[in-house]
């Protein structure tokens, strides 16, 4: 592992510089504002940007990565001094922001604006509030329903519907949504397999909810965890939008942390001959699409974050508060199991994504976490990919199509 730091007048020299020394799969892991020259480095002088990024050392393979971890350890207890003083940083900075102060811009007090619309009886936020009340009812009509379903045993249900069952199970159906389609089914007259595998496609459709938003006019966040292919899928709807709706697509990116993020869908952009910015505080962000909004369409890429990182949740909610963008888009990795994706969706939901898109589903053939999400939240899925081709995979939510999917799997080899 390799860390260093440069001193720079801009981050965008910065940039260069480190994808130059160490890589296009670099990390910048702190930034902060120095002062050199003048009298005692305080009056006069020059404002510098000091930009740490870090970078694993290219080694032959597994074995002599393990054989070089003693000699690594200083290195990695350096690492941890600077990300705990980064985390300390990044604190303060949440902090300030929500005193008013973040990076300089002082944006309006929501909470202050919220108090006011509803003492002044503002209809968006007695929207916001029946909204709320609405959720809370059906948490509660859910839970008692989960309740219910774990009083129930399979010994009064027939073998037919034993065996589904457990079919739907290994396709990571949830037990509880499992045994609620049994008591759906308990009381037909037939449980041969074509009747079955029909009503419970109609059951799968109905739990599937779909929408598609015109993301040919507006503008566009992709949210979502590390890795699940938020860049990719961005390209194959820009290159959608612009080759074959014949759109004005503008890209910004805000994924400032990866070097290779910027590098990959700088070069899409310049593939597809669309407008590419980047922005590095969410005002800059802003600033960028008041000069961009004669475009048709403005998709926003945005760092992958880990549900569990709480921080930096935080700091992407700031983008989504300064941006104003019409849709969000929160991708999930299909593959993942249920409980890593009910809890990925609840933490993100600070950042009110309004539609989900499903990807990898060439990498698994169990889709049963569709239906979970369906049966937990009320989040529409928009588009669904299935693999890494630009700009074919990818294809618009059909939630008969989802239903016969996930249906073809249950009843595979019976």
């Amino acid at each position: 592992m390799k860390i260093k730091k440069y001193l720079v007048k801009d981050i965008k020299e910065a940039l260069i510089q480190i994808k130059q020394e160490l890589g296009e799969n670099a990390v910048i892991l702190q930034t902060r504002r120095i002062r050199k020259g003048g009298f005692l480095g305080i009056f006069g002088g020059e404002i510098f940007t000091e930009v740490t990024a870090v970078a694993e050392e290219n080694t032959s393979s597994v074995d002599s990565k393990k054989k070089d971890f003693d000699n690594q350890e200083d290195t990695i207890y350096n690492l941890r001094e600077i990300l705990s003083r980064n985390i300390r940083k990044n604190l303060n900075n949440v902090k300030n922001y929500e005193k008013g102060n973040f990076n300089g811009v002082k944006p309006e007090n929501h909470d202050e604006i919220d108090n006011r619309n509803v003492s002044n009886g503002n209809p968006i936020a007695s929207t916001n509030i029946i909204k709320d009340i609405e959720e809370i009812k059906r948490m509660f009509v859910q839970l008692n329903a989960k309740i219910e379903m774990f009083n129930g045993d399979l010994s009064e249900f027939p073998a037919e519907l034993k065996k589904l069952f457990n079919r739907m199970v290994d396709q990571s159906i949830s037990k509880d949504l499992s045994l609620k389609m049994l008591y759906e089914l308990k009381d037909e007259e037939s449980f041969e397999i074509n009747r079955l595998s029909d009503l419970i496609s109609r059951y799968f459709e109905k739990l599937i909810k779909v929408e598609v938003p015109d993301i040919g006019n507006g503008i566009s966040m992709f949210l979502g965890p590390t890795g699940v292919g938020k860049t990719t899928t961005l390209a194959k709807l820009a290159a959608n939008l612009k080759l074959k709706q014949k759109k004005k697509v503008a890209i910004l990116t805000i994924d400032t942390y990866r070097i290779a993020a910027v590098s990959q869908l700088k070069t899409y952009s310049e593939i597809m001959n669309i407008p590419f910015f980047v922005a590095y505080t969410p005002q800059e962000a802003r600033n960028i699409i008041s000069t961009i909004e004669n475009f048709d369409s403005i998709l926003i890429d945005t760092a992958g974050r880990s549900q569990r990182d709480e921080i930096h949740l935080d700091e992407l909610k700031k983008y989504v508060e300064v941006v104003k963008s019409d849709y969000r888009f929160l991708l999930l990795n299909i593959a993942i199991n249920t409980k890593d994706l009910i809890d990925t969706i609840e933490r993100f939901s600070l950042c009110e994504p309004t539609h989900l898109i499903f990807t990898k589903l060439d990498e698994t053939n169990n889709f049963g976490n569709i239906l979970n999400v369906g049966d937990n939240f009320n989040l529409p899925i928009a588009f669904i990919t299935t693999g890494q081709d630009v700009p074919d995979d990818i294809e618009i939510a059909d939630s008969k199509r989802l239903s016969e999917l996930i249906t073809k799997e249950v009843f595979k080899n019976v």
